[in-house]
C-alpha cells in the first residue's frame, strides 16, 4: 500500500465491504418482527406440554391396565388348554378300549354300530325340531338350551348356523319394529332425528348380541365360533340399515333438498345426519371390519359435505346482507355472526367422528373465509378512504373557496359515512385474524380431546394438513389488512402530511443568536406541527381497534420522517440553523412516542443520523462519527448522502467536503 492507487483501491474495497455490512445489518433488523412472531408461537406450546404429559401418564396407566387384564385372560386360556388336553386324553383313551371291545366280539359290534348310528341320526331329528318349536314359541331360555346340545353331537355347523339365523330374525324384527313406532312419533320431540335413532336401536342391538353371546358362543363351540355368528348377523343388519337410509331419502326428499331446502329444513336434515355418521363410526370400530353398508353410508356423507356447505354459504349471504353496525363496538355485526356459524359448522362435523367429513367441513369453512367473506371487506377497502377534510383549517378553507365560487358541494353525511364503513373494515378484518387464530386453536384442542387417543397417523396427519388452512387463511386476511391501511395512507395520510412538513421550508435555518433565542421562546414550526398531527391522530383513535391504530401511528410516523428527509435536503442551514433542526427533531419523536406502546425511534434512525451530520463544528470532526471511529453506530447513509448533507451548511466549503475521505 506504497502507492495511491493501491490506496484508493484498499478504500473502494471497504466501502463495499461496509455497504454489504450495512445491507445485512439492515435485513437482520427487518426480520425482527418475524423472529419475535416465532418466539411468540414457541411460548403458546408450552402450556400444551403439560396437556401432553398428562394424557402420556393416562395412556401408561390404560396400558398397565390392559396388560394385567391381558396376562389373567392368558393364565385362563393356558387352564382351559390343559383341560382340554386331558378330556383329548381321555376320549382317546375311551376310543381305544371301545376298538378293543369290536376286536373281542366281533360280528355283534356291527349291529350295534348301526343300532347307534340310527339313534344319533334321530337324537339329531329331535334337537332340531325342539329347537325350532322354541324358536317359534320365542323361548329364549330353551333356544339357548339345545344351542348348547349342538356340540355335544358333534353338530357345530348345525347350530351355529341355526342360532346365527335365530339371532338374524330377532334382529330383523326389532328393527321392524322400531320404524313402525318412528312412523307414529312425527310430532314428537325426537321426530327430527327419529331414522338416526332406529339406525342406532339397529347398531346397538347387533353390539348387544355380539357382547351377550360371545362367553356363550366361545364356551360350548370354541374360540373363533364368534365369528362365524357375526357373518350370519352382518348381511341381515346391512340389508336393516340400507333399508332404513332408503326410508330416510325418501321421507326426507334428501335428493330434493340437496337442490332447493330451507336454511331450517337444512339444519335438521345436517344434524341426522351427522348422529348417523357418529354411530356408524363407533359400529365400525367395535366390528372392525368394513361392510356393504358403508358404501351407502359414504354417499350420504358426500351429501352431508354438500348439505353443510350449502348452509355456511347461504347463512354467511344472510349475515352479510343483515350486517350492521353495533352500538359501542368498533366492529359490525358481521364478524360475530359469520364466525358463529363457521365455529357452529365445525363443531357439528366434530362430533360425528368422521375425520374425512371434519376435514371437509373445515376446508370449507376455510374457502368461505378466503373468498366469500373476504370478499365483502376486500371490496370495501377497493372503495379506498375519502380524501375528505380531516381538519378545521382545510374544512374552512374548502367553505371559503367554495362560498367565492356560489356553490358549496361538500356532501358531510355521505362522507363521513364512507370513512366509517372503511375504517369499520379495517377493524372488522383485524378481528377477523384474532377470531381465526382462537378458532384454531379451540378446534386442534377439541379434536385432541374427541379423537386424539383414536386417531392414526394417518388422520393425524390428514388433521394437521387441515387446520393449516387456517393459517392461509390467516395470512390472507393479514394481506387484506395490509392493502387497507395502504389505501388508507395513500387517501389519507401522505396528502395531509406534505402540506405540513413542508411548512419547514419557510422557516429559515441560516440564523445568528438573536433569531435562535427567538425560536426558542416562540417555535415557529414544529408545535404547529405537533398540532396538525395530534388533530389528525384525534379523529382516528376512537374509530379504530387497538392495533389498527397502532398501526396507523406507525404509518403517520414514516411518513412524516421520509417527508422530512425530502425537505431538508431543500433547505440550507448554519450551525445554529442546525441546533434549530435538532431541537425541532427531538420534540417530534417525544411527541409521537407519547402516542404509541410501539417503538418508533428506528423509523427516525436515518433522520436523526442527518441530523447529527449537520451539528458537527467543523469538517474534521465527521471522523468522530464516520468510519472506524463509529463503534457501535450503524450507519444508514451512503457516503455520497453525507457530502449532500454537508453539502447543506452554508459556512462549510465544498471543495473541502470533497476532498473528504469517507
Amino acid at each position: 500500500m506504497n502507492s495511491l492507487s493501491n490506496i484508493q483501491e484498499q478504500y473502494q474495497r471497504l466501502n463495499l465491504e461496509e455497504i454489504r455490512i450495512t445491507e445485512k445489518l439492515d435485513l437482520l433488523m427487518g426480520q425482527q418482527c418475524d423472529i419475535e412472531a416465532k418466539l411468540r408461537n414457541v411460548s403458546l406450546l408450552v402450556p400444551r406440554l403439560k396437556s401432553v404429559k398428562s394424557d402420556a401418564k393416562h395412556l401408561s396407566g390404560m396400558i398397565h391396565f390392559t396388560c394385567t387384564l391381558a396376562e389373567n385372560v392368558s393364565a385362563k386360556v393356558r387352564e382351559l388348554d390343559i383341560a382340554k388336553g386331558r378330556v383329548s386324553e381321555c376320549q382317546k383313551r375311551v376310543n381305544d378300549l371301545l376298538d378293543l371291545q369290536l376286536c373281542r366280539e366281533g360280528p355283534t359290534v356291527d349291529s350295534s354300530l348301526v343300532l347307534l348310528h340310527e339313534a344319533q341320526a334321530q337324537l339329531c331329528k329331535v334337537l332340531q325340531q325342539k329347537f325350532d318349536e322354541a324358536v317359534r314359541d320365542t323361548d329364549a331360555a330353551s333356544v339357548e338350551r339345545f344351542f348348547k346340545i349342538f356340540p355335544l353331537l358333534n353338530m357345530h355347523e348345525e347350530g351355529i348356523s341355526k342360532f346365527g339365523s335365530y339371532l338374524a330374525a330377532q334382529l330383523k324384527e326389532k328393527t321392524q319394529k322400531s320404524l313402525r313406532q318412528a312412523d307414529g312419533e312425527s310430532t314428537s320431540v325426537r321426530a327430527n332425528v327419529y331414522f338416526a335413532d332406529t339406525l342406532t336401536v339397529l347398531l346397538e342391538s347387533v353390539a348387544r348380541i355380539i357382547e351377550i353371546h360371545q362367553p356363550l358362543v366361545e364356551t360350548y363351540y370354541g374360540p373363533g365360533r364368534l365369528l362365524q355368528v357375526v357373518e350370519y348377523l352382518q348381511p341381515e343388519c346391512d340389508k336393516q340399515a340400507n333399508q332404513i337410509l332408503v326410508e330416510f331419502r325418501r321421507s326426507r326428499q334428501l335428493d330434493k333438498q340437496i337442490h332447493l331446502v330451507s336454511e331450517n329444513d337444512l339444519e335438521v336434515g345436517i344434524t341426522e345426519e351427522q348422529t348417523r355418521d357418529l354411530r356408524m363410526n363407533e359400529f365400525e370400530k367395535l366390528l372392525q371390519n368394513k361392510t356393504g353398508i358403508n358404501r351407502a353410508v359414504q354417499e350420504l356423507l358426500g351429501h352431508y359435505i354438500m348439505l353443510e356447505r350449502y348452509f355456511l354459504v347461504e347463512s354467511v349471504s344472510k349475515a352479510v346482507a343483515m350486517d350492521t353496525a353495533v352500538e359501542g363496538s368498533l366492529t359490525s355485526s358481521i364478524v360475530d355472526d359469520v364466525f358463529f356459524l363457521v365455529k357452529k359448522s365445525i363443531r357439528r362435523s366434530l362430533t360425528s367422528c368422521s375425520i374425512d367429513s371434519i376435514c371437509a367441513v373445515i376446508n370449507n369453512a376455510c374457502t368461505l373465509l378466503e373468498e366469500d367473506y373476504a370478499l365483502v371487506f376486500q371490496q370495501q377497502c377497493k372503495l379506498g378512504f375519502p380524501s375528505g377534510y380531516l381538519d378545521l383549517t382545510q374544512a374552512y378553507n374548502a367553505i371559503q373557496s367554495s362560498l367565492q365560487q356560489g356553490s358549496i358541494r361538500l356532501q358531510p353525511s355521505d362522507t363521513e359515512k364512507t370513512k366509517a364503513n372503511f375504517l369499520t373494515a379495517l377493524n372488522n378484518i383485524e378481528t377477523s385474524i384474532e377470531c381465526i387464530e382462537t378458532l384454531d386453536k379451540n378446534v386442534s384442542h377439541e379434536i385432541q380431546i374427541n379423537l386424539g387417543s383414536t386417531m392414526m397417523s394417518r388422520d393425524q396427519e390428514k388433521i394437521k394438513s387441515c387446520l393449516a388452512g387456517f393459517q392461509t387463511s390467516k395470512s390472507k386476511f393479514r394481506h387484506l389488512l395490509d392493502f387497507g391501511h395502504e389505501q388508507l395512507k395513500s387517501s389519507a395520510i401522505k396528502p395531509r402530511i406534505k402540506p405540513w412538513v413542508d411548512q419547514l421550508l419557510s422557516v429559515n435555518h441560516v440564523i445568528d443568536e438573536e433569531e435562535f433565542s427567538c425560536y426558542e421562546a416562540q417555535d415557529p414550526f414544529i408545535q404547529e406541527l405537533n398540532l396538525h398531527l395530534d388533530g389528525f391522530m384525534s379523529g382516528f383513535k376512537d374509530s379504530l381497534t387497538v392495533n389498527n391504530y397502532q398501526t396507523l401511528i406507525g404509518t403517520l410516523t414514516s411518513q412524516v420522517a421520509q417527508q422530512f428527509e425530502k425537505v431538508i435536503f431543500k433547505t440550507a442551514f448554519n450551525r445554529l440553523g442546525a441546533l434549530q433542526l435538532d431541537k425541532e427533531i427531538r420534540a417530534l419523536i417525544t411527541y409521537l412516542s407519547t402516542t404509541t406502546t410501539w417503538t418508533i425511534r428506528d423509523r427516525f434512525t436515518r433522520l436523526t443520523q442527518i441530523v447529527t451530520i449537520l451539528n458537527i463544528e467543523t469538517l474534521a470532526e465527521i471522523s468522530e462519527y464516520w468510519g472506524p471511529n463509529a463503534g457501535t453506530v450503524t450507519w444508514r447513509l451512503t457516503p455520497q448522502e453525507v457530502r449532500q448533507i454537508l453539502m447543506l451548511r452554508t459556512d462549510f466549503r465544498a471543495d473541502e467536503i470533497k476532498r473528504l475521505k469517507l
